[in-house]
């Protein structure tokens, strides 16, 4: 997922510029090699390197920028921070004692170890020496004690988080590149542009789709492959929208920042019930159900009328549509936020938390608490961000919406495609139709680093 990060309070000491502000800076990362193993993602990490977006210094001498622990000298830890193709280095000093007299105490004895709490003080200290925005760990003692700015004076984000936040900087900057081949000579790189990156990203995320266009093919007289093909394309809109989304979330905020913001996250909300409108219209062309009349029904909607027609039809569809199941709730909770958006509206604000800058809030309709309250957290639980939750009043922090949601709706169409029976269709030839990607896809090879970059790697559903 896409972290928050508030460049501003977590780096009031070093006064670093926000990267998402200031174009003409890089972001400087510090990677926690010794403890981040994950190589396929260290190797994306490191193809992304370019000196006027991304500087990554680590703590590993195989990297051309790392850093280099030397001795003590009167109560100080000296390293140096090396660029090799620069031939430049950079002398700093740690204040090793006063670490170990902070962390040497009983008082952080339910934190770690003494020596791992030294450890974890060292590297935080060293990312703030170099200035950076962020560390990129795997260290425990770092990433559970994130807001302890005792130990922490930079953020720190597991390789899966700091990989989505840079994948996000880069995209703003219009940089969509993915590493094609990697060797000890050389690294090949593939520049992609903005609609293929999207696109690709949209057809592997819903790999129901490759049968759903070719099969529909087979009916006469109907725009339903046009249609399932549409599905890709709002998919695409979701994912642009939640990546603008998070750009104003992680800017100063402002008026503008949060109009922005809520302009991009209605018509993320708009897209969403877009995919849920197109199968609905795809699985009525499959299906065909009719009234009593014997009559086509013109409102295919998955809460009304229609879709009772279709269980009579299609029975498979009830267990799938029923009231309280995870899929119904997704359209319930994604029905409810875009009615708003045609009639009063929703209402953000931006706030503090603990005297610092938090993410932008949503004010839920409050007629509609009640409803959406136990659908929020049978979703989501306790872990939603939720800042207010009364009777009648419940805020949640946008970006935590838009996080948690993407994956929920692109899972429920991928369920809603899974349990289509296409012999419903008239003289259906199964053996014609493409059921997957074909093998020579261009960007087959790319996905993985495309979903790390983007920040949705899995799309997983909650227990029910």
């Amino acid at each position: 997922m896409i972290p928050y990060v508030n460049f501003k309070d977590n780096n009031s000491f070093t006064k670093l510029p926000n990267p998402f502000e200031d174009s003409s800076i890089p972001m400087i990362v510090f990677l926690d090699e010794d403890t981040v193993k994950d190589s396929s993602r260290i190797n994306l990490l490191i193809s992304q390197l370019d000196e006027q977006h991304l500087k990554v210094v680590s703590n590993s001498k195989i990297r051309h920028q790392h850093v280099n622990y030397l001795d003590e000298r009167k109560g100080f830890l000296m390293f140096d921070e090396v660029d090799i193709l620069k031939e430049r280095v950079v002398h700093h000093g740690l204040e090793i004692d006063n670490i170990r007299k902070t962390f040497d105490s009983s008082s952080f004895s339910n934190w770690g170890s003494t020596d791992e709490l030294i450890r974890a003080a060292v590297a935080s200290r060293t990312a703030e020496a170099i200035h950076a925005h962020i560390i990129i760990t795997s260290d425990p003692v770092l990433l559970e004690h994130a807001d302890k700015g005792i130990l922490n004076k930079v953020l720190p984000l597991n390789s899966q988080d700091g990989l989505a936040l840079i994948g996000l900087l880069l995209r703003s900057r219009g940089k969509y590149k993915t590493l094609t081949e990697k060797t000890d000579s050389y690294t090949n790189i593939f520049n992609h542009t903005k609609w293929l990156f999207f696109w690709s990203a949209a057809r592997d995320y819903i790999p129901g789709g490759w049968k759903l266009v070719s099969a529909t093919q087979q009916l006469n007289e109907s725009n339903a492959s046009e249609l399932s093909l549409t599905l890709m394309a709002r998919a695409s809109n979701v994912l642009k929208c939640r990546d603008e989304i998070h750009k104003n979330l992680l800017i100063t905020q402002t008026n503008s920042s949060v109009d922005e913001a809520l302009f991009y996250f209605e018509y993320y909300l708009i897209n969403i019930a877009a995919l849920f409108d197109v199968i609905a219209r795809v699985v009525d062309e499959i299906y065909r159900p009719v009234d009593r009349r014997n009559r086509r029904i013109g409102n295919r909607s998955w809460r009304g009328h229609w879709l009772a027609q279709l269980i009579s039809t299609a029975p498979e569809f009830e267990s799938l549509m029923q009231l309280g199941s995870f899929n119904r709730d997704v359209l319930e909770f994604t029905a409810t936020l875009r009615n708003y958006i045609h009639a009063e509206g929703l209402n953000g604000s931006s706030h503090s938390k603990n005297g610092k800058t938090a993410p932008i809030l949503i004010d839920l309709p409050r007629s509609e608490v009640p409803n959406l309250k136990p659908i929020v957290l049978r979703l989501w639980g306790d872990a939603f961000g939720r800042d207010y939750i009364l009777d009648d009043m419940m805020m949640l922090e946008v970006g935590v919406i838009v996080e948690r949601l993407t994956p929920y709706a692109i899972t429920v169409i991928n369920n809603i495609i899974e349990v289509i029976d296409y012999n419903a269709i008239t003289d259906y030839n199964e053996s014609i139709v493409q059921t997957e990607e074909p093998a020579d896809w261009y960007a087959k090879g790319h996905m993985d680093q495309i979903k790390g970059l983007i920040g949705l790697e899995e799309l997983r559903a909650p227990e029910y």
